[in-house]
Formats: C-alpha cells, structure tokens, sequence
C-alpha cells in the first residue's frame, strides 16, 4: 500500500500538483481497484479522487466507458 502512496506523490509532483496535505483511503466497493481521496497544502486546489487498479484491461475499460459517456454529453470524471 505504502508503494501506492508513493507513487501516486511522484505523479502528482510530477505533473506540478501543490503539496499533499493527506491522503485517505476510500472504502472499496467490489473490486481490486483502491480508491483514495487527496487534500492540498494549497487549498485553492480542490481536492482529488485517485483510483489504483494494477489490472490493466480493468483499466482499459473504465478509461473507454468514460470516453464514451463525455461523448454523449455525460458528466464523468476527468481522467
């Protein structure tokens, strides 16, 4: 789990996100997919919902189904 945080501060500093403040992990809900809320330092940086699923065609799909809701109008997260 610790290399999960890791990684996901490497990303978010990476891509010049502010300091994480905390980090929580979510509830699970069925899957292998690991859910954890992000607060910043900044806090005019809204906070963000990181999902971890090391299954990469789990990943594949939820990224199309999410392409394909944006394109009927559909209001999903931003991935």
């Amino acid at each position: 789990m610790e290399d999960h945080i890791q990684n996901i501060k490497q990303l978010l500093k990476r891509n010049k996100f502010p300091e994480v403040d905390s980090m929580f992990e979510l509830p699970s809900s069925g899957s292998g997919r690991i859910y954890f809320r992000i607060f910043f330092e900044d806090t005019s940086q809204p906070s963000l919902l990181v999902s971890f699923n090391g299954n990469v065609s789990e990943n594949i799909a939820q990224y199309s189904f999410t392409q394909h809701f944006l394109s009927k109008g559909f209001r999903v997260p931003e991935i």
